[in-house]
């Protein structure tokens, strides 16, 4: 599990891989060194129900506190 501060976040990205699934990605971390793939691992909430409306929730709290 990985903490992520809502003022920390400096992107907040909607990947949609169905009608009603979608994956919201808000954070990018460097892979494991003994990784092959990527050099840095995007992660987020991952195959959530109506990523739409929770990636405009968290851009809406984050409008908020700054």
């Amino acid at each position: 599990m990985t903490d992520a501060r809502l003022a920390a976040i400096r992107s907040i990205e909607v990947e949609n891989s169905g009608k009603l699934i979608g994956s919201v990605i808000f954070l990018d971390r460097p892979a494991p060194a003994s990784d092959s793939g990527p050099d840095i691992i995007r992660d987020g909430f991952i195959g959530i129900p109506d990523a739409e409306a929770v990636a405009r929730e968290m851009r809406r709290l984050q409008a908020a506190t700054s």
